[in-house]
């Protein structure tokens, strides 16, 4: 029995060598799913032996320069990679039958978190209005961790960091754009009266507040100016622009 299993391999070794050497070492075979049968096209098939490579074609047909012993790397994305020597991957008439078993990614934990509908997010970004010509944006810095706050309906920990989108926002949206306006101009109103109308009175000798006010809103000195320098500066200020003021 055993010099009969012995000589049976032997013949199905010689079957094997000549039918693969009867295709002069080109290792011929078709790429399937093993789920459904079907075809996979665009497969790499590498010989890493000879360092030689090549695709399967629409009806996963390949063939490849290929020696027994040669070791033959098998991938394609969604798919598991298989290697493996010629010999192994052959059958009796020398082809190669593969099957490559699909590969199921793993993708990491996401949390999602309430946020406008996609129909908000499309009208709001449609409705900024950006000027030919505007000045540099500067974007707002992360703020530091502050105590978290809770949602009254969901009772959730909230936390609203603002980004570039709210910057980008707040910059050219036509409404916030007025509310930016209407409030810069709030705070120059402001200004002028606690600090520079007196001053303004003292140095161009105006007596009524329409004059005082017409020849402010000629030099149109900002809010930060105004809150960084004390009554000296602007004084001086306030005197070089009348000089312009009445030229």
């Amino acid at each position: 029995m055993q010099i009969r299993k012995v000589i049976g391999c032997v013949l199905c070794c010689g079957m094997f060598l000549m039918a693969f050497g009867q295709n002069n070492n080109i290792l011929k075979g078709k790429i399937t799913d093993t789920t459904n049968g079907i075809a996979i096209k665009n497969v790499h098939i590498v010989n890493l032996s000879k360092e030689l490579g090549t695709i399967s074609n629409l009806n996963g047909n390949f063939n490849i320069n290929a020696s027994l012993e040669d070791s033959i790397h098998i991938s394609i994305i969604g798919y598991q990679v298989l290697r493996d020597v010629v010999a192994n991957l052959i059958d009796e008439e020398g082809f190669a039958n593969i099957q490559l078993t699909r590969k199921v990614y793993e993708l990491e934990e996401i949390s999602i978190y309430n946020v406008p509908s996609p129909e908000e997010f499309k009208e709001a970004f449609l409705e900024l209005e950006v000027p030919k010509y505007y000045e540099e944006i500067d974007l707002p810095d992360l703020p530091k961790q502050s105590a978290f706050q809770f949602n009254n309906e969901t009772q959730l920990p909230t936390y609203t960091i603002k980004g570039p989108i709210t910057a980008l926002y707040q910059k050219f949206n036509k409404h916030q754009r007025m509310l930016a306006e209407a409030q810069n101009r709030l705070d120059k109103y402001e200004a002028y009266n606690k600090f520079l109308f007196h001053l303004a009175e003292s140095v161009t000798g105006y007596e009524t507040k329409q004059d005082i006010t017409e020849f402010l809103h000629f030099c149109n000195l900002s809010v930060a100016y105004i809150n960084e320098y004390n009554d000296y500066d602007l004084t001086q200020a306030l005197e070089f622009c009348f000089v312009e003021y009445n030229n």
